[in-house]
């Protein structure tokens, strides 16, 4: 278990106070609106591709932050080795 790793009932709380965040940020950028989603599709308004890419730069930040600090981010605590292919 590494430091970042939350279980229980904390984890759930957590992700409940993100989805909410993250539902109000949409929300607030318009970005759930029927024809805000058509003309960016149409790439007429590029709000919700702004939207998009600063999410994604974000999490880029954050992710390289945490590892530059130290912390350990693990992919999965299902597995514990690589999958491995055998020839017949």
């Amino acid at each position: 278990m590494g430091p970042l790793e939350i279980t229980g009932t904390p984890r759930l709380v957590l992700g409940l106070v993100t989805g909410i965040a993250f539902g109000f940020i949409l929300q607030k950028g318009q970005a759930l609106k029927f024809h805000k989603i058509i003309d960016a599709l149409r790439l007429r308004d590029f709000t919700i591709w702004k939207l998009i890419f600063t999410a994604v730069g974000v999490g880029m930040i954050g992710i390289y932050g945490m590892n530059g600090l130290g912390w350990q981010i693990s992919r999965s605590s299902r597995r514990s080795s690589p999958p491995t292919c055998s020839a017949a």
